[in-house]
């Protein structure tokens, strides 16, 4: 307060500053931890504590005025005193004088070099230089031509050079090692300039001569020298016997740190924990590292003019302008009077095989969605997609019955869709020289379009019926066909992939056949890759993982360059998903043709609110299909009331598995109970007892001991693949 001249008045918040900062200050008596690390330790999820950088207190801060009746003339922040950092809420602490209020904000520019309050000449005193040198700042002083001495500086004898200098004050600080303290050394002040003699004239001319230039580029050259020769060099003086026993210690000293820090930012690293030291691609497979490699070597065209100069990126340019031109997606006329156009853009990508190599390149013209207006150029959009449980039963159905299954890709799906609504769209990009003032008048769907998903699955749909395939209730992209003889085909879609099934191959052949005629079809064989999912089929079933997607996903978002609160966010996901690339569920051939669901929940396993914890797996003639663990949404009064809320998650997964379109808002504690007793009284199912040896569900509600953990994984169906 001396040093900023506060008020008296201002002395409990100075106390509630050096509260703050002890709190962030080790302490030997916690072991060299902070008050504030011992706090998270006890609650690491705290928010009691708002963490904002520290500032000089009682400097000048400018708090923002956002306030109402603002005007051009009207000040746009106002001067006042910081004073530290309020309680449980994130921001600074400012006071105005002249009003005598607070201000709580994060919107405050801070001069932290100069004081609110002037320092009187009286205080300046009693304060050290060092405590003032804070808020004083000194004008540069400009040098004319005539002030720069030709000669270079030579420094006597008696005068030590100034990184000596600064590593002898170095070991003032630390202190000798041996017994005797150092002999005292007298400080050496560096010749002053003719033109630093008035270090408060104001500055007139910023501009830096040619000599300046000159004299700059000698000293940087100077700078390197001594950087290289710094082992080399040392300088006699009257007290090396006694430096003798610090010349190792001081020897390792860095010159890179006597760099400006605005030119040591470069070479420093904000990570402290980079991401190659838990996750790496060294344990992959020697096709899976080239994968990697084809990645970064390959590139992606940002517009279309760069593609056209490769020849592969023009043939796919091409034909999909030959596609669309075949499908008649559009007609050329010229826009009328009351419309505005819808723009569009190329969009380039590559897509890669289930082994990681390169499958093909792709080109899409895709029209620009966010200029399109509701009522005029679309209406309805939704359009279902496959749902993952659907797809898992699917599979545990298929090893049971020996059926194979076969994997279709639609070419340009969205080209197929027909159009309700009048849109008109901008001539493609790379293209406008064959429309000339004319627009394109779509008369199919176009990728990028709101509406070309349901357009697509509208007409995808009515084709799949007319070939007398019956669509699911429960899941709206599962389509299935009996036939006379009690045979099977079942066919699910998403988007423009297609998978089948069956026990009647002369009915799929047909299938694929009136399909091929219909649409532009690529048979991609046996099914490998689905949904993220690679798909493998050998003696013992069907193996299923995500490593590939596992992969992908440790490259997103904050993993290249993370910062502790990203790691700390993600640490124990990142670990399980460095151990458990490989790892995969395991579809095999049972001899239980029945739905099986287990549940369990926690109770009060939450430190924070007290809520518990509840999850379910269900199994689909034995293997694994649903799965989930989830927080209960209110407080249970004792552990059969928490397990009997998780009871009706899992039932409701039993009615997931044959009634997909279920979901978690129609749960409510009140009919959770006449829910399950009906169930029961009908003999739908059957509740028997399981200990909690045997109880796969645990692993979903609570951390495990690695034996009972690796048991439960066991049997879900997890294997290394």
């Amino acid at each position: 307060m001396l040093s900023t001249s506060l008020p008296s008045y201002l002395w409990g918040d100075a106390i509630l500053t050096a509260a703050h900062l002890i709190n962030r200050m080790p302490s030997c008596i916690l072991h060299l931890q902070t008050p504030l690390d011992c706090l998270k330790e006890s609650y690491p999820s705290t928010r009691l504590v708002s963490e904002v950088p520290l500032r000089v207190f009682g400097c000048t801060a400018y708090v923002h005025n956002f306030g109402p009746n603002q005007t051009k003339f009207t000040p746009r922040a106002q001067a006042c005193v910081f004073v530290g950092y309020p309680l449980h809420q994130r921001g600074y602490k400012c006071f105005h004088p002249p009003s005598r209020k607070y201000f709580v904000t994060m919107d405050v520019t801070f001069c932290e070099n100069r004081p609110y309050f002037p320092v009187s000449h009286l205080q300046r005193e009693n304060v050290s230089e060092e405590s003032n040198s804070i808020f004083e700042f000194v004008e540069p002083t400009p040098i004319t031509v005539s002030d720069i001495d030709p000669h270079p500086i030579i420094l006597p004898t008696n005068q030590v050079p100034w990184k000596t200098y600064y590593r002898r004050n170095l070991r003032k600080e630390v202190g000798s090692p041996t017994s005797q303290p150092p002999a005292p050394v007298q400080d050496f002040e560096p010749p002053r300039d003719q033109g630093m003699e008035n270090p408060t004239k104001p500055c007139t001319n910023n501009t830096m001569s040619e000599n300046d230039k000159s004299d700059v580029a000698v000293l940087e050259n100077m700078e390197e020298k001594n950087r290289d020769d710094e082992t080399k060099v040392r300088i006699e003086t009257s007290n090396d016997e006694v430096e003798q026993g610090l010349t190792r210690k001081f020897d390792e000293y860095d010159p890179s740190l006597d760099i400006p820090i605005a030119l040591r930012k470069g070479t420093r690293s904000c990570t402290k924990h980079p991401i190659c030291n838990y996750v790496s691609y060294d344990n992959l497979s020697p096709q899976f590292r080239a994968f990697t490699a084809s990645l970064d070597s390959t590139i992606i065209p940002k517009n279309i003019y760069t593609a056209l100069e490769c020849p592969k990126w023009k043939n796919v340019v091409m034909e999909e302008m030959k596609a669309l031109e075949k499908n008649r997606t559009w007609e050329i006329c010229a826009l009328p009077k009351g419309h505005k156009i819808v723009g569009c853009k190329w969009v380039f990508s590559l897509k890669y095989k289930a082994d990681g190599t390169l499958d093909r390149h792709k080109a899409r013209l895709v029209a620009k969605e966010f200029t399109q207006t509701y009522g005029i150029d679309y209406s309805e959009t939704f359009s279902p997609v496959a749902k993952l449980n659907t797809v898992r039963v699917l599979l545990s159905v298929a090893v049971n019955k020996d059926w194979p299954l076969y994997q279709l890709d639609v070419k340009n799906a969205f080209l197929n869709g027909d159009l309700v609504e009048e849109v008109y769209m901008s001539p493609p990009p790379g293209f406008e020289a064959q429309f000339g003032q004319q627009v394109c008048k779509l008369q199919k769907s176009l990728y990028g379009l709101k509406q070309s998903p349901r357009a697509w699955f509208d007409r995808f749909t009515t084709f799949v019926k007319s070939q007398w395939y019956s669509q699911g209730h429960s899941d709206h992209t599962l389509f299935t066909k009996a036939s006379k003889t009690g045979k099977i085909a079942i066919l699910i879609v998403y988007v423009d992939d297609i998978v089948l099934t069956r026990d009647d191959q002369t009915e799929i052949s047909q299938l694929k056949q009136r399909m091929g005629d219909e649409f532009e079809i690529k048979d991609l064989g046996n099914l490998k890759y689905f949904l993220g999912m690679e798909v493998a089929r050998s003696k013992e079933g069907i193996s299923v993982s995500q490593r590939k997607y596992t992969l992908d996903l440790l490259t997103e978002q904050f993993m290249q360059a993370p910062y502790e609160k990203h790691m700390e966010a993600v640490n124990r996901i990142l670990r399980y998903l460095k151990n458990t690339p490989g790892k995969g569920l395991m579809f095999r051939k049972t001899n239980r043709k029945t739905i099986e669901a287990y549940t369990d929940s926690d109770w009060a396993g939450s430190v924070i609110d007290k809520k518990s914890t509840s999850g379910y797996c269900t199994f689909v003639w034995g293997n694994l299909v649903t799965w989930k663990s989830k927080k209960q949404s209110v407080v249970a009064r004792s552990s059969a009331e928490a397990e009997y809320r998780a009871m009706s998650l899992g039932i409701s997964a039993i009615s997931i598995a044959n009634n997909p379109v279920q979901h978690d808002r129609t749960k409510h504690v009140e009919i959770d109970r006449h829910f399950i007793k009906e169930r029961l009284d009908s003999g739908s199912i059957c509740i028997p007892y399981i200990p909690s040896s045997q109880q796969i569900a645990d692993v979903l509600t609570k951390g495990l001991l690695r034996p009972h953990f690796n048991l439960c994984v066991s049997k879900l169906g997890l294997i290394d693949i």
